[in-house]
């Protein structure tokens, strides 16, 4: 007699930002993973907080891949749901009291910060290097290492630089325009920048 050997199919949900070339490439690389696995069923979701009715899906056939949380609503419930999970990039500091079914996967965000400044240097010389932080207190500590890596490699060229943190009392406008230019710019990632550059782009240009 023949039995069924078809395996249980896995609904996996993902979510990333596909406006962005990084959030594409995200899901191109999960894409050609899944083409190897006749039994992954790639559900892609239109916003973080659409994951969370997955949370509390089976865990024994469901699994949740995001670069993102963006959401308070949705890092508790991560950090609740025993589905396997795979967070790509940043995610709120509790999410670590979860010990099962979790991985975490990091940015070596002070790298990243350093080829910045390696990059910006490489242009030749400018009055001043500064740095603007991110906006959102879930992402401070991803900023917070993207400026020492920045801050540390302009050091080791005997170049001092600076950062909103410092003297984020003051209006951005104003502090934009104190900085000596031409001012080499490191942004902390990419929606910040868009940010800074929609509302402040006179003052950046």
């Amino acid at each position: 007699t023949r039995t069924d050997q078809r395996a249980t199919q896995f609904t996996i949900a993902v979510s990333c930002d596909f406006s962005r070339v990084s959030g594409r490439d995200f899901f191109s690389g999960i894409l050609r993973y899944a083409r190897a696995r006749s039994d992954w069923n790639v559900r892609i979701v239109q916003t973080p907080e659409d994951l969370i009715p997955f949370c509390t899906a089976p865990e024994h056939n469901t699994g949740i891949i995001t670069s993102e949380i963006g959401n308070r609503i949705l890092g508790p419930a991560l950090e609740r749901s025993s589905v396997p999970t795979v967070i790509a990039g940043s995610y709120p500091p509790d999410i670590v009291r979860r010990e099962r079914k979790l991985s975490l996967v990091r940015l070596d965000d002070r790298e990243i910060g350093r080829r910045g400044a390696a990059f910006l240097f490489g242009l030749g010389k400018f009055a001043s290097y500064a740095f603007i932080p991110t906006a959102e207190s879930f992402n401070r500590a991803m900023s917070d290492l993207r400026y020492k890596g920045f801050k540390d490699e302009l050091a080791r060229h005997g170049i001092h630089s600076v950062s909103y943190a410092d003297e984020c009392s003051q209006d951005l406008d104003h502090w934009i325009d104190a900085l000596r230019k031409p001012t080499a710019l490191r942004i902390s990632h990419d929606q910040r920048a868009a940010d800074v550059f929609g509302n402040h782009c006179e003052r950046v240009r």
